[in-house]
């Protein structure tokens, strides 16, 4: 199960814990893992105070990462990236898309270790590998509804995308 969307209920810390526990409740029982990527609320872009440390604390983000991170297959500070296998040919990846007050370059897509794991993640089309690798997050990459400025700094992420042959978004 991948869960992209606002962790957090306006800040409230007990919201997470509640969150863990309907989700842990509705998956558990099929063995079914929950993977997380970061919303907007869960970040300073929207908010007064930064509910990502909450958030990875209370899913254990960092414990359930590090040895990911060691072993090249995410990259985890500031932002949460990672990809993992479902089947020989299935890969998902998880790109924060959140914008951050510290980095004032754009999204933290952007971010040196993170643009060096996305181009990791994402080789060019040119050079085979893994037929369907399917990225998520939060914001999307495009949208064709009302724009809220969500979409605002994305095309590096879409040529990218375009360029290692992402077939679903």
């Amino acid at each position: 199960f991948v869960f992209s969307g606002d962790l957090s209920n306006q800040g409230e810390p007990e919201s997470y814990e509640h969150l863990k526990f309907i989700l842990e409740e509705a998956f558990a029982p099929f063995g079914v893992p929950i993977l997380l990527g970061i919303g907007n609320h869960d970040t300073r872009e929207t908010e007064e105070t930064d509910d990502r440390a909450q958030v990875m604390d209370n899913f254990y983000l960092r414990e359930r990462l590090a040895g990911e991170e060691a072993a090249g297959r995410a990259s985890v500070g500031p932002g949460l990236f990672y990809r993992f296998r479902v089947a020989s040919d299935v890969e998902f990846v998880c790109v924060d898309t959140s914008k951050e007050h510290f980095f004032r370059r754009g999204r933290l897509f952007e971010y040196p270790k993170h643009e060096e794991f996305l181009r990791r993640a994402f080789p060019p089309a040119a050079e085979g590998g893994i037929p369907w690798r399917i990225p998520f997050g939060h914001h999307p990459p495009f949208c064709a509804g009302p724009q809220h400025g969500n979409t605002d700094g994305m095309e590096p992420l879409v040529r990218l995308f375009e360029e290692g042959g992402v077939r679903a978004c």
